[in-house]
């Protein structure tokens, strides 16, 4: 189902060409296809494997988003693709992690689309309206007692026909442009720069100037509750500041916590 327009070819992926428009150094491994790109990375970082990398897929047969959801993954159509770095306790915090990476995206979007993209807390990325990108990050440890940092992306470039659960939420990006090298790329060289420098203020103030939720009302679900609120602000750390209904104020730092915009269909 990846609907393609008649005519269309999509660019092919070459660590190659991704390398080379690169500021920074990173090992890129390149694959048709993968279960997903995470649980390569997983493989990558017990088998002893350097880091930082980048494991990039054409397709994933079972791509995976946060709390245990799918993500559609078919080939020629988007860029699946994981940052795989060793942990350090600066920027060990999921939330930032995942932060960084939502820039990252974002602003490879705006710059290579021209468009302007909306963060909705804590790891989607918007475009109109709809979800244009899901953000995985994870942190693990293997055998040999390493700990590892790892940000899953899966982005929709030119997908124009999607499962009925789907419709009317996900969206391409560019449905008829190439640039699929370009976007890793752009979107490895960025991950690299804020692992790297973690605490640069301008990232903080783009999430924000961004944001899809800040001052809308709001339902989360936390260990199984669902609470309505007023989404007031995002701190330093990155996490959620809300207005409960009975006006006392919660912060939300992510992990197993689902936001969702209400009166709106979102997956």
């Amino acid at each position: 189902m990846s609907g393609m327009s008649d005519g269309f070819t999509a660019e092919p992926l070459c660590a190659e060409k991704i390398g080379e428009a690169m500021k920074n150094s990173i090992r890129i491994s390149l694959f048709d296809e993968l279960d997903s790109t995470n649980s390569e990375a997983r493989r990558q970082a017990e088998r002893g494997m350097s880091v930082p990398a980048l494991i990039i897929a054409d397709s994933q047969s079972a791509g995976r988003g946060r709390l245990g959801r799918s993500f559609y993954s078919p080939p020629g159509t988007g860029l699946y693709m994981s940052f795989l770095a060793e942990a350090k306790e600066s920027f060990c915090e999921t939330v930032a992690l995942t932060t960084a990476s939502a820039v990252a995206v974002a602003q490879t979007i705006e710059k290579l689309c021209r468009v302007t993209p909306e963060i909705k807390w804590v790891n989607d990325v918007y475009v109109g309206g709809k979800k244009a990108c899901g953000i995985l990050c994870e942190s693990f440890g293997t055998s040999d007692g390493k700990r590892f940092a790892l940000v899953g992306i899966g982005i929709n470039l030119y997908t124009e026909t999607f499962p009925s659960e789907l419709d009317g939420i996900a969206v391409s990006v560019f449905p008829e442009r190439g640039l699929r090298n370009a976007f890793a790329s752009n979107i490895a060289d960025r991950l690299v720069e804020y692992w790297n420098e973690p605490s640069r203020g301008e990232l903080m103030e783009y999430y924000r100037a961004h944001s899809l939720v800040i001052g809308k009302r709001i339902s989360f679900t936390e260990n199984g509750v669902t609470a309505s609120a007023v989404a007031r602000e995002i701190d330093a750390l990155g996490c959620l500041i809300v207005t409960l209904d009975d006006g006392s104020t919660k912060r939300l730092s992510g992990g197993e916590i689902s936001v969702r915009l209400e009166n709106t269909k979102e997956n």
